[in-house]
């Protein structure tokens, strides 16, 4: 039976100069059966009755919604990432060295931007029976599979019912898209195959590019001149007020006795806590070229790993303009265990990831 994607392929071929004769054996070619091909060819009235009876096929559409929703989050956090991400960074007061955090919001914003447009236009091309959104929808769902497979080995997270979702959904939606029989008959080949490709390869990068460093990232960062790695007792460097976080003027002495604790450990990796109202943060081990660090907010546990140098350079970054190591390493090791990613050496400039799991 054949549909309007078909007639559309037959119209463009023929305004393209190609024969009748090539069209039919491009069609066959690509699995259509001979007397849809005929149909189109030599009868288009009855061929457009029963593409008003085909359309795009019901699973195509749900996909369709589940890329329309996936954009709309992206579109929203890419929003709130570049503005509110930004402005945060760069007003703390007393923490120059955050700064660079607020151009890496920026960027990471954009990326979310640019990648809820793709999911958009993906969305919008699977609705309409366009081949290119079958592509991409096939290339997207399996990267998602294969980046979530792969940090469900690598980081032990058997037991994230999101993780174990995510990839099962994907996997459906790319064997789907895939093999399904009525995907097949309705999304039909057509337009510049350049077109096609560049658009896959864009959409990989901007993936990667939002993805790749949380969940694979690993780079391996020259040891330290730090005391080697032995867990030692847990220093509990009691609480620290928020006022006395944020503004030197309002520290108190309690506040400057629990932020120099704290500092001391962080910069050489020794077992300390503190905790400020709901948030707990504490400094575990060294596990290779990475210090522990395990954050306690409300509901949420999770110990990340991040790297020694950076923390090192934090230091060294702080001491050269002439500021305060204390609040910092606190600011330090809260944001930087909120969510995997990417942390920066300030002195480098360079990328390093962090890499955390649930408790």
């Amino acid at each position: 039976m054949a549909n309007q994607q078909l007639l559309d392929y037959i119209k463009q071929s023929r305004e393209a100069g190609i024969s009748d004769l090539k069209i039919s054996q491009n069609l066959l070619g690509s699995g259509w059966q001979e007397d849809e091909v005929n149909t189109a060819l030599f009868n288009p009235a009855q061929a457009q009755k029963t593409a008003v009876l085909k359309g795009t096929p019901i699973g195509a559409k749900i996909i369709s919604v589940l890329f329309y929703l996936s954009s709309i989050i992206f579109i929203i956090g890419g929003i709130i990432i570049t503005f509110l991400g930004f402005d945060l960074f760069s007003s703390l007061p007393g923490a120059d060295f955050l700064k660079g955090y607020s151009y890496y919001a920026l960027i990471k914003g954009i990326l979310f931007l640019i990648w809820g447009v793709i999911n958009f236009l993906i969305g919008r091309w699977l609705w309409s029976g366009k081949y290119t959104g079958k592509i991409l929808g096939i290339t997207i769902s399996s990267l998602y599979a294969i980046v979530n497979l792969i940090s469900l080995i690598r980081f032990g997270y058997a037991g994230n019912f999101f993780i174990l979702t995510t990839i099962l959904i994907n996997l459906i939606i790319a064997v789907y898209l895939l093999f399904s029989k009525s995907v097949k008959e309705s999304f039909i080949v057509a337009g510049s195959k350049i077109t096609l490709v560049s658009l896959t390869i864009l959409a990989v990068v901007i993936y990667l590019l939002n993805f790749y460093p949380a969940n694979l990232g690993a780079v391996s960062s020259p040891n330290q001149n730090l005391n080697p790695g032995t867990t030692i007792q847990k220093e509990d460097c009691g609480a620290v007020s928020l006022d006395g976080l944020m503004d030197p003027t309002k520290r108190t002495s309690q506040d400057k006795s629990s932020l120099s604790c704290f500092a001391g450990g962080l910069y050489g990796c020794n077992h300390v806590k503190i905790s400020q109202g709901n948030l707990s943060l504490e400094v575990l081990r060294k596990e290779g070229d990475n210090c522990m660090i395990q954050r306690v907010f409300n509901s949420q546990n999770q110990t990340c790993g991040v790297p020694i140098i950076v923390i090192n350079d934090l230091k060294k970054y702080l001491e050269q303009k002439g500021e305060s190591v204390e609040a910092p390493a606190v600011l330090f090791a809260s944001g930087v265990t909120q969510n995997e990613g990417t942390v920066r050496d300030l002195i480098t400039n360079k990328d390093y990831p962090v890499n955390c799991t649930p408790n």
